[in-house]
C-alpha cells in the first residue's frame, strides 16, 4: 500500500514531445510525487532502439515494434499531411501524382514515417521523389519553408508555421493518409508498480490531450474511446 518511488525513463518522438511532456510530468508530480520521470525526444526509430536495449522503460512509437522482446498498444490514430511553402499544393487536397511529381524532403530509412511514406506510395503503384533524407523535424520544416521541397509531416508538427503563414497543409486525396500512434513496453522484464503507474498515466495523458484540441489531425481508437 506504499506509494510508488522510483524512476522512470520514457521515449517520445520529437514531434510528440511538446505535447505531452509539460501535462504528463505536471501530472505525475502531483499524483506520485515519490516517482521521477525521464523524458528523452527522438524521432521514431531511434526511441524504438533504446526501448530495446533497455535504456528507456516506455516509449511513444508510430511503428509496432517487430521484436518479441517489445510490446506495444494503439492508443491514437493521426493523419499525415503533404506540406509546402504556400501555394505550392494547389486546391484543398493533393493527389498522389502531384506528390510523385514533387521534390521530398524525408527522414531517412529506419523511421517509422519514412517507412509510412514508402508503404502508401507503393500501396497506389507510385514512386516517391526523394530530394533530402534529414532525419530532424525542424530541419525538414526550415527546408520546406524556404521552398526546397515538399514534404508529409502531422498536423501538430507544423501548427507554428501554419499559424505564421510560413507554411501550408492539405490531406492527401486518394484516401486518409494516417499512422498508428502507439504506447509501447518491454515483455524481458515484468513492470514496476512506477511503470506501470506512468504507463496508465502516459496513456490518460495522451488521450486528454487528444479530446482537448490540441493535437490537432488526431483522432481516438476504440480502445482509447
Amino acid at each position: 500500500g506504499s506509494e510508488p518511488m522510483g524512476q522512470v525513463r520514457i521515449g517520445v518522438p520529437g514531434t510528440i514531445g511538446p505535447l505531452i511532456t509539460v501535462p504528463l510530468i505536471e501530472a505525475a508530480q502531483r499524483l506520485y510525487p515519490r516517482i521521477r520521470v525521464t523524458v528523452s525526444e527522438a524521432m521514431s526509430g531511434f526511441v524504438i532502439n533504446w526501448l530495446s536495449e533497455g535504456q528507456i522503460d516506455l516509449a511513444i512509437v508510430y511503428t509496432e515494434p517487430n521484436e518479441r522482446a517489445l510490446r506495444s498498444e494503439v492508443i491514437l490514430n493521426e493523419e499525415v499531411f503533404a506540406i509546402s511553402q504556400p501555394g505550392k499544393l494547389a486546391g484543398g487536397s493533393v493527389d498522389i501524382a502531384t506528390l510523385a511529381s514533387l521534390p521530398l524532403i524525408v527522414p531517412s530509412h529506419g523511421h517509422g514515417l519514412r517507412k509510412l511514406i514508402d508503404e502508401y506510395f507503393a500501396e497506389h503503384g507510385a514512386q516517391p521523389r526523394i530530394a533530402m533524407e534529414i532525419d530532424s523535424f525542424s530541419s525538414i520544416k526550415a527546408l520546406v519553408a524556404r521552398g526546397h521541397g515538399a514534404s508529409l509531416l502531422p498536423m501538430h508538427a507544423v501548427a507554428d508555421e501554419l499559424r505564421s503563414g510560413r507554411m501550408e497543409a492539405v490531406p492527401v486525396r486518394e484516401k486518409p493518409f494516417q499512422r498508428s500512434i502507439l504506447l509501447a513496453s518491454q515483455t524481458t522484464r515484468p513492470m514496476t508498480r512506477c511503470q506501470s503507474a506512468i504507463y496508465e498515466l502516459l496513456r490518460i495523458t495522451m488521450i486528454e490531450v487528444a479530446q482537448s484540441g490540441a493535437w490537432p489531425g488526431v483522432n481516438m481508437t476504440r480502445h482509447g474511446e
